[in-house]
């Protein structure tokens, strides 16, 4: 579902597979748009392929957005199930401080994380 007002593409790093265990997340696609006149709401677009047998949950407490050193916590509602040798596509929703300009997304599956940085704003 498109976000209202101007919508601007978020700087995505070269590398946009991380392997945590038995699954992949694949970074497609990041974006902000205004919100209200104080925050900002940031959708990204992953897809969890589950390598494994058994089913996996893609959901949003394997997300936190870390902006300006405090961990903002996903508001989308995304709770989903990908089954075993499947992939699913899926948007995480974040409301932000309006015209925070980076920001790294934390994700968590079982004991595994990674960090990856976002530039939420073109330079100047």
């Amino acid at each position: 579902m498109p976000l209202p007002g101007p919508i601007s593409a978020v700087g995505l790093p070269a590398l946009r597979d991380y392997r945590l265990g038995d699954v992949t997340f694949t970074l497609r696609q990041a974006e902000v748009a205004p919100r209200t006149s104080e925050t900002d709401t940031q959708q990204v677009r992953l897809r969890l392929s589950n390598h494994q047998r058994t089913d996996a949950n893609f959901w949003d407490s394997s997300f936190r957005l870390i902006v300006d050193g405090a961990p903002v916590a996903p508001a989308g509602g995304l709770n989903e199930v990908v089954p075993g040798q499947a992939a699913k596509d899926a948007d995480v929703t974040l409301v932000i401080p309006h015209g925070s300009r980076g920001a790294t997304l934390k994700i968590t599956h079982a004991n595994d994380s990674t960090a990856i940085p976002l530039q939420l704003t073109a330079p100047h």
